[in-house]
């Protein structure tokens, strides 16, 4: 008998959707998917399988967790440790968000939860083996009310959704579209979305995200990108519409734009990750033109092997998704030329910054 009551848990006699971070910073993401695995990340190194009581494990987290001393956060890390450990199960989803990029990856719980010390990641130290089903599938897809859930603040929490198993995965197939089945306003940040523990600044970016994407496709989303970078204090040259001989736009500092650093800069406005060769070709592109470095602005982010030439070309191309894009815009949104902020229709917004108990 376990030191908690199943029978008492009425939710736990039908599988479970669960939302899983990739990281504080995204930066488990690859890991999580490439290796078939998805893991607590929050220094505790030792088994949890043999945790006999709450208090148990509160102590457990507290001691790992060191540097929180607020009693309510380590409740709360607490307990999203006690539902990968305990209450996931086999057969359950998960949808982890893709950072930066409007796509989730989807997948199915395969394995028991289980402890391995000796691995070279630590935050796959604690794992469950994971099915993936989708890696890059567009989050808008999903019926309203599972979409707007990924935006929990929590870094690992269930979903409460009726029949949320089904419905994502009839949704997976093509069964079904894209349903308004909430009953949530989603165009402001109201008490509703604070209750079910929603982050409200993901959901702003979510709102502009998808005002960019429906009014500022292709050729006009290449203007858009030209627009920042020159609020940012580049002299810009956009390609006409149409064949664009592997560069969209080119971008040099000085008042004609002749002065290092000299840009090459390839976008790409559709959902579709961009694969490596892409990215290759944009590098060949760079040395066509004379560039010093490149900008690869991708609005579907980029898959794997894509993913793993950041750190080679760092100092050569950079590589924004969808959230770095947005953020470049925001902080420059004063300097946009007036016309361009016309078509803008953003309005800058205070709300109260409370600690948050579940990074």
């Amino acid at each position: 008998m376990t030191w908690f009551d199943w029978s008492k848990e009425a939710w736990r006699e039908t599988p479970a959707v669960w939302v899983h971070r990739g990281g504080r910073d995204s930066e488990l993401e690859l890991p999580f998917i490439e290796s078939g695995k998805i893991g607590l990340y929050w220094g505790i190194d030792r088994s949890l399988s043999s945790v006999s009581s709450w208090d148990d494990l509160v102590g457990i987290v507290g001691s790992a967790m060191s540097d929180v001393t607020n009693t309510q956060a380590i409740a709360s890390f607490a307990s999203m440790v006690w539902s990968f450990v305990f209450a996931y199960r086999t057969g359950d989803l998960v949808i982890m968000p893709r950072r930066g990029t409007p796509n989730v990856a989807i997948g199915r719980i395969t394995g028991d939860y289980q402890f391995d010390g000796s691995t070279d990641l630590e935050q796959l130290s604690h794992f469950r083996t994971i099915e993936w089903l989708n890696a890059d599938f567009p989050k808008r897809r999903l019926d309203d009310d599972i979409e707007l859930r990924v935006a929990s603040r929590k870094t690992i929490g269930r979903m409460h959704v009726n029949d949320g198993v089904s419905r994502v995965l009839n949704t997976l197939s093509g069964v079904n579209g894209h349903d308004q089945v909430s009953g949530l306003d989603h165009s402001s940040p109201t008490s509703e979305m604070e209750d079910l523990g929603l982050d409200v600044e993901e959901l702003g970016i979510e709102q502009i995200a998808e005002y960019i994407s429906r009014n500022f496709k292709s050729h006009a989303f290449t203007g858009l990108v030209a627009a920042v970078l020159e609020a940012q204090g580049f002299a810009t040259y956009v390609s006409p519409p149409g064949p664009d001989k592997g560069v969209d736009i080119l971008a040099g500092t000085g008042p004609l734009g002749l002065e290092s650093p000299r840009l090459c800069v390839q976008v790409k406005s559709g959902e579709t990750p961009v694969d490596r060769m892409t990215v290759d070709q944009l590098i060949g592109t760079m040395q066509n033109f004379g560039a010093e470095q490149g900008l690869f602005v991708s609005w579907g982010g980029f898959n794997r092997g894509a993913a793993r030439e950041i750190p080679s070309q760092w100092f050569n191309v950079r590589m924004w998704q969808r959230d770095d894009f947005i953020v470049e815009l925001l902080s420059v949104f004063d300097e946009l030329d007036e016309i361009i902020k016309s078509k803008l229709p953003f309005k800058r917004i205070w709300t109260l910054a409370e600690e948050v108990d579940a990074s």
